[in-house]
């Protein structure tokens, strides 16, 4: 099993389990310690989860990398809401007719599933599936474009306070970067490094670094000295970057016509 596959992975279980916990916390919260709804609040959560989690990383992550921010929040929240409301709606149907209280079917308030569908009840519930979903989202995309605990550490004031630590860094930037740019446009340059800091955020994680800035056609990174050293991962990172973009040189070519040559340099301070 690739690293990167791993990462996936644990990615998927994670997020899983913040939705799992998340519904069975909402069914405590709605209807106390009642054991039915707490598994159909669960069993919602579980697979809402994976289908949304499956999708961001298999099909969003590359898909809307380049679409303006309110667009991709649109087709977001469209697919989530869509998800949620289907796996809410099979959950419901599955337990009509069972005399056991649901999650928030309850047949003494509602005629049927339609009735259902279009109670407070159910919208509750789906704004409750959506908002949760978008949270543990957008913190997963906050640690791949900085880091992992990037946000975290800025929470809890780790930024904001004094501290004097050990980092390895690595300074990473583009071969021939004005004569690219004057060869194909600014627009089309953007494009390019766009691609190009994207394509090497795997193994960027993948070497547990973190991004701590770009800067023009350079991104520097870090490590704690622990880290870097570990499997050598401040070296395997350049090299892993370094693949990864070598087997995408035909997509560059085709696409740009160069495609990104780099170096790099450590330092330890």
């Amino acid at each position: 099993m690739t690293v990167h596959t791993r990462r996936n992975i644990n990615s998927t279980l994670i997020f899983t389990a913040f939705t799992s916990l998340g519904a069975v916390i909402y069914a405590i919260a709605y209807h106390g310690l009642i054991l039915t709804p707490i598994i159909c609040q669960f069993v919602i959560g579980f697979f809402f989860g994976i289908i949304t989690s499956l999708t961001e990383i298999y099909v969003f992550e590359d898909w809307l990398k380049r679409k303006h921010f309110s667009t991709a929040l649109l087709i977001r929240s469209t697919f989530y809401t869509l998800v949620s409301g289907a796996i809410i709606i099979l959950v419901v149907s599955s337990q009509l007719g069972q005399e056991a209280q649901l999650y928030a079917y309850d047949p003494e308030e509602h005629e049927g599933l339609l009735d259902y569908i279009t109670s407070i009840d159910f919208l509750e519930l789906l704004v409750f599936s959506v908002i949760l979903s978008f949270f543990v989202n957008f913190v997963r995309q906050i640690n791949r474009m900085l880091g992992q605990n990037v946000l975290f550490n800025y929470i809890r004031g780790k930024y904001q306070l004094p501290l004097e630590e050990e980092l390895i860094f690595m300074f990473l930037d583009l071969k021939s970067s004005t004569t690219i740019a004057e060869k194909l446009g600014h627009r089309k340059n953007h494009e390019f490094l766009n691609d190009f800091f994207h394509d090497m955020t795997d193994p960027i994680l993948e070497c547990k670094g973190k991004i701590y800035q770009y800067v023009g056609d350079e991104i520097v990174l870090t490590w704690h000295l622990k880290e870097g050293l570990k499997d050598v991962n401040c070296i395997n990172c350049f090299f892993n970057i370094e693949n990864k973009i070598f087997r995408l040189k035909d997509v560059y070519l085709a696409k740009y016509g160069v495609y990104p040559e780099f170096k790099a340099g450590l330092h330890v301070e």
